[in-house]
């Protein structure tokens, strides 16, 4: 099995989980591990995923690869027009990723479920101050929908995937830094992608 993109690194700042000085292996193979595989699968598409992992893993990644982990810069072409915009890859050196954000919000399900749709405040220890895990899990899950990017569709098709060549490029916000756009525009080089979006809550629907 290749090594996750990210680490525990990642989870700082308004995603912070309290890690100390503690073992974090169990946080690595319980959240880390199978929840990147488990979003990267649905905004990429299976056959794209293992067709990504197997070539970033090899000893000469081909540039196309490297650039979706490690993000680049490329042009957008709009009414004639040509518009740099840059796609900051699932890793790079600020440590925001869409795949950070996302375990984020399934850490916080799973350690304050009971708290989750009731606007209950908890202790945050390490800050010495009082946080509503409502805000926290809204932060991070529009986060990860800002990294991943927004593509219309009914709530109730969520679980569907949108193939490239069905997708409006009138509905895609094109000046927005996201993977969302990056492979649109680049979709000649990923030929396999399928992409199942997520989608923003508002304050009283999570």
């Amino acid at each position: 099995m290749a090594d996750p993109f990210i680490d525990t690194s990642y989870f700082s700042g308004n995603i912070d989980i309290p890690f100390e000085n503690k073992d974090t292996s169990s946080f690595n193979s319980k959240y880390i591990v199978p929840l990147e595989e488990y979003i990267l699968v649905k905004i990429l598409g299976r056959k794209l995923y293992d067709e990504f992992i197997t070539g970033i893993n090899e000893a000469t990644p081909d540039q196309k690869w490297i650039d979706l982990r490690d993000g680049v810069l490329f042009d957008i072409e709009h009414n004639g027009n040509e518009y740099p915009i840059k796609w900051n890859g699932l890793i790079n050196t600020e440590k925001k990723s869409l795949i950070s954000y996302y375990i984020y919000i399934e850490w916080l399900k799973g350690n304050y479920t009971q708290l989750l749709g009731t606007g209950i405040a908890i202790s945050d220890k390490k800050n010495a101050k009082t946080v509503d895990v409502r805000e926290k899990y809204l932060f991070a899950e529009n986060q990860a929908v800002n990294l991943i990017g927004e593509y219309p569709i009914a709530k109730t098709e969520l679980n569907k995937i949108v193939l490239p060549d069905d997708m409006d490029v009138d509905y895609i916000k094109i000046f927005e830094p996201t993977l969302l756009n990056f492979l649109y525009h680049n979709k000649d080089d990923y030929t396999s992608w399928v992409f199942s979006p997520l989608k923003k809550s508002n304050y009283w629907d999570i």
